[in-house]
Order: structure tokens, then sequence, then C-alpha cells
């Protein structure tokens, strides 16, 4: 017995010495399978964060060639309807949904002082229909000092996320899309750093033709819907930035209906629209009635009527007097 002492302790050093590498190994297997699964979450991560604007932008292009629809902004390479340009399909796409936006604008990183110049309405929070403006050459959203702007054609319900389409200058891809882009990671400071603007399309959406724009397909009515409700009553009447119109929206018939009350600042006039399935007014009140020819919703449920007013008391000290030639004294 006393010689097989050594060999006993021999064979528990070599499991000790076994057992110990084989600890070894299964710790550093875990340690690899660990690092791979970081490491292919953070290309998850990575894949769904930034599918951003797809990096074709060639600013050497120079068979720049117009539309004929009247948009301002060249196509490269032309000719039309081949090239690209994020300005000329941002502006096409509000073209499309009845509204131009001014010819003299300039490069994409302009668009923001560009509408605030004439008064379009600007925010930091998506809405479907609405211009995306990503001013900084941050190599990721916008790839050079013209920034880029895109357009929304989705938004997610709780405006974190939105859906876009847009065009590269100098590429001849019809359209790019791009979804899922995340309104906290664009404006990192690497990225867009809070600059981000949205420009709100300035009056009611039509659903009809919204969803006849590319990369819609047909799936747009909700989004108009989130889109529209969110217009005031001055957008509502659809008057243009800087108009020397304002609207006030109220019940000022007295009719149990919505009205939208305009005055006119350089005439002096002051006008009521009343929107109802059947018009009433107070004769003593009123002049003139007409139907409004200018109903660009399309919607034939709804009559809309004007009227002149003949007389008006105002509360507003700011305003003095009101005579019957519809002036402002």
């Amino acid at each position: 017995m006393r010689t097989s002492g050594p060999a006993v302790h021999d064979l528990k050093a070599l499991f000790r010495n076994f057992n110990r590498q084989r600890l070894i190994h299964i710790f550093a297997l875990l340690c690899l399978i660990t690092i791979t699964w970081v490491e292919i979450g953070m290309v998850q991560v990575h894949a769904t964060s930034f599918e951003h604007t797809v990096p074709t932008v060639d600013y050497t292009c120079a068979q720049a060639r117009s539309s004929p629809d009247g948009n301002p902004f060249p196509l490269c390479p032309g000719p039309f309807p081949t090239g690209g340009n994020c300005v000329w399909w941002a502006w096409e796409q509000w073209h499309l949904l009845g509204y131009d936006l001014p010819p003299n604008w300039g490069n994409a990183a302009d668009w923001i002082v560009d509408a605030e110049r004439v008064g379009l309405p600007l925010g930091t929070t998506p809405r479907p229909g609405s211009i995306a403006v990503f001013p900084r050459a941050d190599g990721v959203w916008a790839f050079g000092p013209a920034g880029h702007v895109a357009f929304v054609t989705g938004v997610s319900s709780d405006a974190t996320t939105f859906n876009v389409t847009y065009q590269n200058y100098g590429d001849p891809t019809p359209m790019f899309t791009g979804r899922g882009y995340t309104v906290s990671v664009i404006n990192e400071p690497r990225f867009q750093d809070g600059e981000m603007r949205f420009i709100y399309f300035p009056k009611l959406i039509d659903p009809i033709r919204f969803n006849q724009l590319p990369g819609i397909n047909g799936n747009g009515f909700a989004q108009v819907a989130m889109a529209n409700s969110l217009v005031k009553s001055r957008i509502t009447l659809g008057l243009p930035p800087g108009s020397i119109d304002q609207g006030f929206s109220a019940d000022f018939t007295g009719t149990g209906f919505t009205d939208l009350l305009l005055y006119n600042r350089q005439q002096g006039s002051l006008d009521v629209f009343t929107f109802a399935d059947t018009f009433r007014h107070s004769p003593q009140n009123t002049t003139h009635v007409q139907t409004n020819p200018d109903n660009q919703s399309g919607n034939t449920s709804l009559s809309t009527q004007r009227i002149f007013y003949r007389e008006w008391t105002f509360r507003d000290p700011a305003v003095r007097s009101y005579n019957r030639n519809h002036t402002i004294d």
C-alpha cells in the first residue's frame, strides 16, 4: 500500500491539472461566444439605426437638365426623367400634392432659413407630408455642405421614427427609400446635432393625391389623417405663407358649425367662410352670399359659403373702427 501512495497522488494531480485546463477552455469558449453575440448585436443595431442616406451623391455631375413641370431644380445627369437631386424630389412631391415652393430657394442646407423667410411652418417633430431637412454635412444623413432633404412618407404613432423617399444629386436612381429613421439618433452631436427640422405642408393634404405619390403604395390614409389633424385654422384656409390675410376659426354665424373668419389687411375686408351641409345665415348681417369655388379638397359632401359682412363691431383696441366700405381706419 505504501508503494501506491505516490501513484494515487500523481493521479489526483493529473485530474486537477486536467480540470483546470478544461475550466480555462470552457471559460475561453464562453468569452468567445459572448464577444460574438455582442458583435452580432452591434451589427444589427448598426443596420437598424443607420439605414441612412445612400452615399451616391456626385457633386461633380455637370449634365443637369430641368423637368417640364416648372420644378426650378435640375436633375443630374439628365435629361428628364433620368437623373437625381434631393431638392428636385422634395419640391416635386409637394407639387404633386398641389403646392409649389418658391422657385428661388437654395441648397438643401438653406431650406430651413428659406422656409422661415416665407413663413412656412417648421418643427422638430416629423409629420407625414413634411420635408425633412438635414443641414449638417455629417457624412451619414447629409454627405456634403449642400445638405440633404427628404420627403416624409410615414411617421410612427409616437413620432419618434419616420420613413422617407428621396433622391441624390448625380445619381440616376429614380427613388430611394429610408425606413425607421430615429429622430433622437439623427439629432445626436455626431450627426445633425439637434439641427434637423421638418417643413410642414401648409394646408390640408388630399389623401387621394398622397396615396398616389411614389413610395406610398396606397397605404397613406391614416398618415394623412394624422397630418391633417395637426393643421391649424390659418393653414386650413390654404393661405399662402406671408399672406396679408389672417384666419381664425369659431362659430361666428351662430349656426352651430365651425366657421372661418378671414381678415384681409390690405383690403380691410372681413369674410366668413361657413362649412356646413345646409348653409344658414342672418339676412340683416349680410349683403351677399356666394359659393366658394376653391374647394381644393375635392370633398363634395361639404358646402363652402362665403359671407361678406356689411357691419362689424370690434372689441380689439388695436382696431379703431370698421365702416361700411370695408376699410379699417
